[in-house]
């Protein structure tokens, strides 16, 4: 339904995203009717159960979510074209949820800062005590207003071996490379209550994964340049130098100045990668690659999958 015909307002914008490619205006929460604010689920009680339909909602009236209302892309002579868009929310919808030991589930969810009059993310831990029908805020991860970054919506969670979370965002999807590009990262010792930001992770930040491996290893994968993976054996507190999937490796990169780097970014992958865990001690990382061969040695973009063994013994790869 367009918020338009609904009689909503927006409370801010309009704000250009990072490519200078999408416009957005911003919209209140709690003045979207109630109806258009519920997400379809499904719980079964075990595995072998009828899953039974149900609604969840989210119930943090103050939240500012950003609504697409213009995009812009170039015709076939290089002129740029702007198409206005209706006014859609999308819904919220939970993703990569995190179950805590006690059965509460967290939500890392990233919106637009209501403090800020420009495109500024800030990322809210949501939890949920009844099995995701209703999340409210459980504290704030990351407040971005001093930063140069907007809202991505590319975060991972994950409670590590000691029991303390923590959290990793991507900072800012843009076209300039004076701009912030690092992996920000955030832990909390209560639960997901507060949060402590920490040094920046790594140098770049797209599609970050976390992962806690059963053998008491943990993993992060992020990229672009390339895709490149790091390994803590102290609960995410230090990290491994980083091991380079597809690309040229991390170090080398860094070694190059940023213009050099940044002119590169889109040579080797497109960085959206998908990670599955199969063992105590390894999982599944899936990679676009440039600059594959085929069987017959010619060169072509490929999907790939690699499976990355994390131990205490050696590097990841």
């Amino acid at each position: 339904m367009d918020l338009d015909a609904l009689g909503v307002r927006h409370v801010a914008g309009p704000y250009r995203d990072g490519y200078k490619v999408n416009e957005y205006l911003v919209y209140r929460y709690g003045d979207i009717p109630d109806a258009q604010r519920t997400f379809p689920l499904a719980l079964r009680a075990n595995p072998g159960a009828p899953w039974q339909p149900l609604a969840g909602t989210v119930e943090c009236p103050d939240l500012r979510l950003l609504v697409l209302t213009r995009a812009m892309w170039w015709d076939d002579a290089g002129k740029p074209e702007w198409l206005d868009r209706p006014r859609h929310l999308k819904p919220l919808l939970p993703r990569d949820v995190l179950v805590l030991p006690d059965g509460k589930l967290l939500w890392a969810l990233e919106s637009q800062h209501p403090d800020v009059e420009r495109r500024c993310g800030m990322v809210t831990c949501l939890d949920s005590t009844d099995a995701g029908r209703t999340w409210t805020r459980r504290g704030v991860i990351a407040d971005g207003r001093d930063w140069s970054w907007g809202s991505t919506n590319e975060t991972a969670l994950a409670r590590m071996p000691d029991g303390d979370l923590l959290c990793i965002i991507r900072t800012k999807a843009s076209n300039e490379a004076s701009d912030t590009h690092y992996l920000a990262a955030a832990r909390s010792a209560d639960q997901g209550r507060t949060w402590t930001m920490l040094p920046p992770l790594a140098e770049f930040s797209v599609t970050p994964h976390l992962l806690t491996l059963h053998n008491g290893m943990v993993a992060v994968v992020y990229g672009r340049p390339g895709v490149h993976i790091k390994a803590s054996a102290d609960s995410g507190r230090t990290w491994s130098v980083a091991a380079a999937v597809v690309g040229p490796s991390e170090r080398e990169l860094l070694a190059k100045p940023l213009d050099q780097w940044w002119a590169i970014r889109h040579d080797f992958r497109c960085a959206n990668t998908s990670v599955v865990v199969t063992g105590p001690d390894r999982f599944l990382v899936a990679y676009s690659d440039f600059r594959h061969f085929d069987a017959e040695g010619r060169r072509c973009k490929a999907i790939c999958v690699r499976e990355v063994r994390v131990s205490r013994e050696r590097s990841p790869m």
